[in-house]
């Protein structure tokens, strides 16, 4: 199968998460990969997530000397969560704010490794 089937079929399993709204796999530079959204503009959910994938790396790297494993933006509508992926990008999940976000990050771990394999 196709990198690019098997990456979609990745986000469809994820999405399927009790609370995940919106799933994206973006590039460093803020290009969508691939992604399942609704009601959000690829293009912005792209440039905000490389955004914030640099920001917080040059902050741990600068203060930790190390890398972030996930970012998470908490809001009482939701939570917006941006995981790294290898040196590709980074997973992005919109989910609502009562999701079980322990359930949501193991899931992002095994999806991260599985799309590294990909790239590797």
């Amino acid at each position: 199968m196709p990198v690019e089937e098997q990456i979609k079929k990745f986000l469809e399993e994820f999405s399927l998460v009790t609370g995940v709204r919106n799933v994206a796999l973006v590039s460093n530079d803020g290009l969508i990969i691939s992604s399942l959204l609704r009601g959000i503009d690829p293009m912005l959910i792209g440039a905000m997530a490389a955004s914030l994938l640099g920001a917080s790396t040059k902050v741990s790297n600068e203060l930790l000397n190390t890398n972030p494993e996930q970012i998470i933006i908490e809001t009482r509508v939701g939570r917006i969560i941006v995981c790294p992926v290898s040196n590709i990008g980074g997973i992005v999940v919109i989910a609502d704010p009562e999701a079980n976000l322990g359930l949501i990050l193991l899931e992002i771990g095994k999806y991260t490794e599985k799309i590294s394999k990909l790239f590797a």
